[in-house]
């Protein structure tokens, strides 16, 4: 298995926490934004493996956040996985659109984590 870092980009201390946690039991390491204008900053500091990013945040939205994000020269090859309570097919397939490599609906389960890591292990090892 491969250790991965992990920015996770969610306003919610709560579900940073949980994500945190999910992160560290499968081994991987987590970094933390609590806003979507602290999501381009983070990731050229922390230089993370993935990104989860929630849409729904205060200030600077996660679909703002993850067109920064793609713009980025440090950042726009790094997979965004959106981690949203949002789940038209309309609001998946926008951030598709806008480069979102993934899209998880909340709430995020330990099972549903190691999938989504695992697809993107072997492009980080």
């Amino acid at each position: 298995m491969t250790t991965l870092k992990c920015l996770v980009v969610e306003d919610t201390k709560t579900d940073r926490e949980l994500i945190g946690r999910q992160l560290a039991t499968l081994g991987h390491i987590a970094v933390f934004a609590s806003d979507g204008s602290e999501a381009v900053s983070a990731a050229l500091e922390h230089k993370p493996d993935i990104i989860f990013l929630d849409i729904v945040m205060k200030d600077v939205s996660g679909y703002e956040a993850l067109e920064l994000l793609s713009e980025e020269n440090g950042t726009k090859d790094i997979p965004v996985v959106i981690v949203s309570t949002k789940e038209l097919p309309s609001d998946i397939e926008y951030a598709k659109e806008l480069g979102a490599s993934d899209y998880i609906v909340k709430p995020l389960t330990a099972d549903v984590l190691k999938a989504t890591l695992a697809k993107f292990e072997a492009v980080a090892a």
